[in-house]
């Protein structure tokens, strides 16, 4: 069983969508006194109602905010914010080491297709890229501390879609970064999680200029429209209930509706 009553560091990518958001506050409940949740997102007002959702919860936990570039997402970068982070604090000090990726989140909402290799690279950076260099820092930072690592991929952003061929490829290499990884390193544990279809998603449709249809448009003109939509809180628990459970494989996909 794995247990979330401990002093955790605990960094979170992608707070821009309510799914980011809501990992967030409800691992924060679970948590020791002392814990640390570092946040990265590049929306002030985002990590600020974020900060604050969780100092509302009144459980002694420090809440870091880290406003960045995706763009420039080195893991280099990432390795200098929590260098400074943990600069003042005790890493060995901290029984587990938490990160959930959710980083990409305007992937979440606007159907983007590879007008050219200039898109096609900038959408590879912000949503593989990045990820592995957060990735690979926060490793980096905690090498002797048992690890648990989130990967959060839409389940409409793993599968073959006509109108998602950059998305779906990059969220598949994504996909398959962390499967490796779990093969390949040691005290850590490893979870691809599919959130399904949020019904947030719903009402925050967004438009790609170049082409006009917005994700949620395209997933109902295909038959995985027939899957019921989810509310994210629903299906962060479930995300909860997976991980205390131990109901999964190092490595592999856990798909909401299955699981």
């Amino acid at each position: 069983m794995m247990n979330f009553n401990k002093k955790c560091f605990f960094v979170v990518s992608g707070l821009a969508n309510e799914l980011g958001k809501i990992v967030a506050i409800e691992f924060c409940k679970k948590f020791k006194a002392g814990s640390v949740v570092v946040l990265f997102e590049d929306s002030q007002p985002d990590l600020a109602r974020t900060k604050a959702a969780i100092y509302s919860l009144q459980n002694q936990i420090n809440v870091i905010c880290c406003n960045i570039d995706w763009t420039q997402g080195r893991m280099d970068f990432f390795q200098n914010h929590l260098d400074e982070i943990l600069s003042d604090l005790n890493r060995d000090d901290f029984e587990m080491a938490f990160i959930v990726h959710n980083e990409g989140a305007i992937a979440t909402d606007v159907v983007c297709e590879p007008k050219n290799s200039d898109l096609w690279l900038h959408y590879v950076q912000i949503s593989l890229n990045a990820t592995v260099g957060l990735n690979q820092a926060f490793l980096n930072t905690f090498k002797d501390t048992n690890k648990l690592v989130v990967n959060l991929t839409p389940s409409g952003q793993i599968i073959p879609f006509q109108f998602e061929k950059l998305k779906c490829s990059a969220k598949k290499a994504r996909d398959m970064y962390f499967r490796a990884m779990a093969a390949a390193e040691d005290k850590v544990t490893v979870l691809n999680y599919r959130p399904g279809f949020l019904e947030s998603f719903e009402t925050n449709n967004q438009f790609d200029p170049n082409n006009n249809i917005s994700e949620v448009q395209a997933i109902k003109v295909t038959l995985k429209a027939k899957k019921p939509y989810v509310k994210p809180m629903e299906s962060v628990h479930k995300l909860i209930n997976t991980l205390e459970g131990s109901k999964f494989t190092s490595g592999h996909d856990v798909d909401y509706y299955s699981c």
